[in-house]
């Protein structure tokens, strides 16, 4: 499905990788319902840089 959506890709003997797309997917996830988890993780500011470039 995610595949199919073009939210990553299957890389052999590598593992799977987010495509663009799915990056600003998940990115976008995590500051609709996680962003506080996310902030206690890895920071407000490094956060708040991941948003910005996300576009």
């Amino acid at each position: 499905m995610m595949e199919e959506e073009e939210l990553v890709t299957r890389a052999e003997r590598v593992g799977i990788l987010t495509t663009s797309k799915g990056s600003r997917k998940m990115i976008g996830v995590m500051r609709e319902k996680y962003q506080l988890k996310t902030e206690a993780i890895i920071g407000h500011t490094i956060f708040m840089e991941m948003l910005i470039h996300a576009g």
